[in-house]
Formats: structure tokens, sequence, C-alpha cells
């Protein structure tokens, strides 16, 4: 008896790992996502582009708008 149920607790344990390995791949991909974005966005913004009065165009306030889509 006490074999199964350190059977079940290390199957426990096993379910907790592999959630928590789950979640953190869940998490790099987010953050992969994201800087792919914030490299398309400096390629699309930051190349020419230029306000009326001539300066640049903020990318932070770009990544912050984009950012209330996802």
């Amino acid at each position: 008896m006490a074999s199964f149920q350190n059977m079940l607790k290390s199957m426990k344990q096993t379910h907790l790992v592999l959630e928590m390995m789950m979640k953190s791949s869940l998490t790099i991909l987010e953050m992969m996502m994201k800087t792919l974005m914030i490299s398309k966005l400096n390629q699309v913004f930051l190349h020419d582009k230029f306000s009326e009065d001539g300066s640049t165009v903020g990318i932070l306030a770009i990544i912050n708008q984009e950012e209330k889509f996802i």
C-alpha cells in the first residue's frame, strides 16, 4: 500500500513539473513574439519615417499601443 501511495505522490509531482514547464514555455513564446513584433516595428517605423515636425516617430509609444491589442 505504501508503494502505491508513493507512486501517486510521484505522479502528482511529475504533473506539477510538467505544468510548470508548460507555463515557462508559454512565457518564453510570448517574449519571443513581443521581440519579433518590436523588431518588425523598428524596421517599419525607424526607416526614414518622420512625423510632421521632422522628429522621428517614438517607438515606445507605438509599442505601448500595440500591447493593448495583445
